[in-house]
């Protein structure tokens, strides 16, 4: 046999035993895959719940500002250059208590010299009727005697109420806020000088629409969201107001360190009677433009079935249809299940939804 006959010889052999291997190798994988047909996809993890019926009351968001009951921008009644100062910024001061002088000294000497004018007119007065009732002068006199000293004495309190006017008093009890005016400084009638809110009596105005005005009624709960503080409506306008056709409300007042007057605040507040309701948590349901649905586990399969979300609270849905009590649902990993496909439920440490959640950066 040549040389050429031996290699070409070889060179079959190995080619018949590379195609027998591949062909054993393609018998193989298509095995594998006919079986991985047969078993399906592996199945998914998640976390699920049961459904059941809970109390359920619509609930309506706004946003509120929270003011004091006694709260004020002090200005001036008169005007005049500022004297003194006797309030600092941010302290508490008593009702009555000055906190801003403007220069009074003219008013002061015009209040004086009447004050003393009255007192000799007065004691003129008293000489006068003396005599009159001793019938030692004539009625004109003493009618005379009595004017001038009523007179002089009305003039010295109009001066004595012009002075006060130089004087900003405190009129509440409260804290002050940051001064509008400094020494030397001219200002008019009208012009602001300092805030005084009274911190210690809080309430919260709302604007609530015209149909949840005509259910919304006086001591009904309203929550301040964020804040473990629950107040009731005080008091609501008799009429809706404006373009929109809102209605003023107003809770009750509350003592708090946590917020200030001007500040906006979120609030919620039921407008309807509790009802039995299927309430899920939210990240059961798989929102889609064709609607809503969740997966139902049975058999350790899940299935999917639409559903109609009623309303949304913190971090529940409650439905209007689609589940009844009872089922059980997948509550995380909905977005890795095929529909139809098989399930394993880890329920050890799941995350325990709220109805008002409170982030720890609220």
């Amino acid at each position: 046999m040549t040389k050429k006959k031996q290699i070409f010889i070889g060179f079959i052999l190995a080619f018949l035993i590379i195609l027998a291997l591949g062909i054993y190798k393609f018998l193989q994988i298509s095995a594998a895959i006919e079986e991985g047909k047969k078993r399906g996809p592996p199945p998914t993890a998640i976390t699920t719940t049961v459904t059941k019926l809970t109390n359920w009351q619509e609930v309506r968001e706004t946003i509120g500002q929270v003011n004091a009951i006694q709260g004020a921008v002090l200005s001036a009644e008169a005007s005049g250059r500022v004297a003194e100062v006797l309030v600092k910024d941010g302290a508490k001061v008593k009702k009555g208590d000055i906190l801003i002088r403007l220069d009074d000294s003219v008013e002061k000497s015009s209040y004086q010299a009447a004050r003393t004018q009255a007192d000799l007119n007065y004691k003129a007065f008293k000489r006068r009727k003396a005599l009159y009732e001793r019938q030692a002068i004539s009625t004109n006199e003493f009618e005379k005697a009595e004017l001038n000293y009523k007179s002089s004495n009305l003039d010295a309190q109009s001066l004595k109420a012009s002075w006060g006017r130089k004087l900003i008093k405190a009129p509440f009890s409260g804290t002050a806020g940051v001064r509008r005016v400094n020494v030397g400084q001219y200002i008019k009638e009208g012009d602001p000088i300092i805030p005084l809110h009274d911190l210690s009596s809080l309430y919260i105005e709302l604007d609530i629409s015209d149909s949840d005005g005509k259910t919304l009624k006086i001591r009904d709960k309203v929550e301040v969201i964020g804040s473990n503080l629950e107040l009731k409506i005080s008091a609501i306008d008799s009429a809706a107001t404006g373009l929109a056709k809102t209605y003023k409300a107003r809770t009750n007042s509350f003592n708090s360190k946590e917020f200030k007057p001007g500040e906006f605040t979120r609030l919620s507040f039921g407008v309807s009677k509790n009802t039995k309701r299927v309430v899920i948590p939210t990240t059961a349901i798989n929102k889609a433009p064709y609607g809503d649905s969740v997966f139902v586990i049975k058999d350790g399969l899940a299935n999917p079935t639409f559903v109609k979300v009623l309303s949304t609270r913190g971090d529940f849905s409650a439905l209007e249809t689609g589940l009844e009590e009872g089922q059980e649902i997948a509550t995380t990993g909905i977005f890795k299940i095929i529909p139809g496909g098989k399930v394993i439920i880890n329920n050890e440490n799941k995350t325990i939804p709220k109805l008002n959640p409170q982030p720890k950066n609220s």
